[in-house]
This record gives structure tokens, C-alpha cells and sequence, in this order.
């Protein structure tokens, strides 16, 4: 019983800020093109994915976009054979940039508004894994105001002061029964903040090739008014009291290295690479603020590894209205197998991608893309020993609004 409390406790405020991996979805022009927009974009944009890039932009313009992500999947019991369904309801994150500034002086500045993680999952009510989760609905949104300078001709910077918040509520079952046969019920719902800085360089060979680095740093966040609650038979009430929870999580920095080439122009071809640092998120702590036999303090191990991330992505323009896009991208997790849990049965996968850009004016113009991403990961977990085989699949359409000036 102690075991399962301390997991629930533990587990809740990490699936905040702690998926497998950052969300990509800040733009969704670069969404078509698998992600790529380190080695600079076409809009406002550039602020989240390279400040240094953003003095550089022939015109101001405010973007924004919505991603209506579609989520199915199941996980089956190596043990039983029993598969069980998830019933994922639709999530939305979107973002807001927006680019000031004279575009023929060295100095640019702007804002940028997006959803860094943001899910919910959801299994069926004999789930094999209930007394680990059985709901998670998580929403979190970031502030970044931005500024870029043009160095010289060829060379920019860039940097942005991050703010991010994020709120979750997370259901689980309890091993107690209620006198009607049902389970005991636990919940938790806290919130999280914390600050941080995103910091670019963008170096313009020439109109053809361009190059870009990023540094987007660690954030530390702190869930300091969380509260956990428990549903329990009356006669155990004593042992499961409601109470306030406390958290300290190391989110991991990461770097871009991005390189774009455009052969014509017509025709744009970019690649990047990512890597993220989660090796410091090895051990989350908890404090309990009423603390029993059953709720001490603890530490949980997660041993996460390094992670990497491989984009690739092109844009043909096939007359002044119209643009094509087409991308994939490689993600490496960075969860080992034993510590594989039903709430982000996160793995390795490849996401392809395409998209389409219709220019309604010369300061109006729409974008859509589409992501596919199929999710298959197998492993026993050494905590909880759920032990079986996850297969999801999720569809992430998306549509944006560009208006430049």
C-alpha cells in the first residue's frame, strides 16, 4: 500500500513537465517540414525557433495556430493477453508570435505564447494498470518575450526570457474496496511554474545557405501548492488524509543545431538536430505536508538517458500562392524500457509530415499540415511490474493564420 501511494504522489506532477519529449508544435509551417526552423523561418516564428534568425525577416507579422490532436491506442497484459483500450479525448495546443520592429534597422522584438506539453490520457475502467493511473488531463502554456539583433549583414542573435506554467489533475484507484465492491479513489491536482531563456545565433551565408544554434535552457520547476485527495472507506480516512504536496523537477536543457539551403526559388531544403539533456532527471523528490506511516518524503529513480531528435523538411512553391511541404523526423526516447509507465508509454519514433500554404494577399495567408505518429514500445516496469505492450497511434492535423505587415 505504502508503494502504491508514494508512485501515485511521485508520478503525478512529473507528467507535467516531464514527457519524453519537448513538444514540436510551435509552428505549423514548420510542422509540414518535420519540425526544422533552426536555421531560421519565414515569420514570427523564428522567435521560438531561433532568435537570432527573427532580425532578419523582410516584414512584422503575427502567426498563430491550433493543433487538434487525435489520440488511440491499447496496451495489452503479457500476463493475462487481456488488451484494454484507452479513450483519449481530443486536446488542442496551440501558439501565438508575434515580430515588431523596423525590419531595415539591426534590432527586432517580439513575443511568443505556446503549449509546451499538453495531453490527456484516459483508459477504459478494467485497465490492468488502474491502480497506476486511470485519467491524466495535463494543460500547460509558455510566455517568451523576445529580442533579435542583426550583428552585421550576415550574423544575428538572439534571446528570450521563458515563463511557464502548467496545471494537472490525475486519477488512480486504490487497492481498498468501498462497501459497494468498487475501489478506493486518489487524486491529485496541482500546478507548476518556473523560468528560463532561450538563446540563438544565425549566421546568412548567402541568400541560398544559412545556419543556426540554439540554446534552450533547463527549467526547474516548482509545484508548490499541489493537493493530493483520497476517496477511501471512512473507517481508513485517518490514514489517507488530504493534504498539500511540494515538488522539485529538473527539466533538461537542450541545443539545435539547424542548416537550410535554398537551391531556387522555389525550393527550400532544411535539416536539424536536437539533443536534450535529460540526465539530471534521475530522481524526483516529494514533500508531504502531512505526512503519515504511509506518506513520508520520498525519491523516485527514473534514470532517463539523453535524447536526440533528427528533422528533416523541405517547400517547393508551386506558383506565387501556393506551397507544398513535406518533412520526417526521428525521435529518440529517452525512458528505458523498465521504467516504461501506462501514463507516457513514450518510445523511439519516426513522424513524417506534410503541409500546404495558400497566400489569400500579400499580408494574408493560411498554412495546414499533418502529423502522423504511431507509438509501439514493450517493457516491464520495475516499479509497478505492468508488464506488456503499448501501441499508439496519433493523428495531429493543424491549421495556422499569418498576418505580415
Amino acid at each position: 500500500m505504502k508503494r502504491l501511494l508514494i508512485i501515485f504522489l511521485l508520478l503525478s506532477p512529473t507528467l507535467l513537465f516531464a514527457q519524453g519529449y519537448q513538444l514540436n508544435l510551435q509552428s505549423v509551417q514548420q510542422t509540414g517540414m518535420g519540425g526544422v526552423g533552426a536555421a531560421g523561418t519565414q515569420d514570427a516564428s523564428a522567435l521560438y525557433y531561433n532568435p537570432g534568425s527573427a532580425s532578419f525577416l523582410k516584414t512584422n507579422s503575427i502567426s498563430g495556430g491550433i493543433y487538434p490532436v487525435i489520440s488511440k491506442g491499447t496496451f495489452t497484459d503479457r500476463a493475462s493477453g487481456k488488451v484494454n483500450n484507452s479513450d483519449n479525448p481530443l486536446v488542442t495546443p496551440l501558439y501565438l508570435h508575434a515580430l515588431f520592429g523596423d525590419p531595415s534597422k539591426r534590432f527586432r522584438y517580439g513575443l511568443s505564447i505556446y503549449t509546451p506539453f499538453g495531453s490527456t490520457m484516459k483508459w477504459n475502467n478494467d485497465f490492468t494498470g488502474h491502480f497506476e493511473i486511470t485519467k491524466i488531463s495535463l494543460l500547460s502554456v509558455a510566455f517568451q518575450p523576445t529580442v533579435s539583433y542583426k550583428v552585421t549583414d550576415h550574423f544575428g542573435i538572439g534571446a528570450g526570457f521563458v515563463y511557464g506554467y502548467g496545471h494537472l489533475t490525475l486519477d488512480k484507484n486504490i487497492p481498498l474496496n468501498e462497501s459497494d465492491g468498487s475501489f478506493a479513489n486518489a487524486k491529485i491536482k496541482t500546478s507548476a511554474k518556473s523560468y528560463g531563456y532561450n538563446i540563438g545565433a544565425y549566421y546568412e551565408f548567402s541568400n541560398k545557405f544559412s545556419m543556426g544554434l540554439t540554446y534552450r535552457s533547463a527549467l526547474k520547476m516548482k509545484a508548490d501548492n499541489g493537493n493530493a485527495t483520497f476517496d477511501v472507506p471512512s473507517s481508513l480516512a485517518a490514514q489517507f488524509p488530504n493534504q498539500k504536496i511540494t515538488a522539485r523537477l529538473p527539466l533538461p536543457d537542450n541545443w539545435t543545431l539547424g542548416l537550410k539551403y535554398s537551391p531556387t526559388n522555389k525550393l527550400i531544403i532544411e535539416a536539424d538536430f536536437m539533443t536534450a539533456n535529460w540526465k539530471p532527471y534521475d530522481t524526483i523528490t516529494i514533500h508531504y505536508s502531512t505526512p503519515t506511516a504511509n506518506l513520508t518524503d520520498t525519491k523516485l529513480v527514473r534514470l532517463y538517458k539523453r535524447a536526440y531528435s533528427y528533422r528533416i523538411g523541405a517547400q517547393y512553391a508551386f506558383n506565387d500562392k501556393v506551397v507544398g511541404r513535406v518533412g520526417v523526423s526521428y525521435n529518440k526516447s529517452p525512458i528505458p524500457n523498465d521504467l516504461v509507465n501506462p501514463d507516457v508509454p513514450d518510445a523511439d519514433r519516426l513522424n513524417p509530415s506534410i503541409g500546404i500554404g495558400y497566400k489569400v494577399s500579400d499580408r494574408f495567408s493560411l498554412d495546414a499540415a499533418f502529423v502522423y505518429e504511431h507509438i509501439k514500445r514493450s517493457g516491464e516496469n520495475r516499479i509497478s511490474h505492468i508488464n506488456g505492450d503499448y501501441k499508439f497511434n496519433l493523428y495531429i492535423p493543424s491549421i495556422a493564420a499569418t498576418y505580415k505587415f
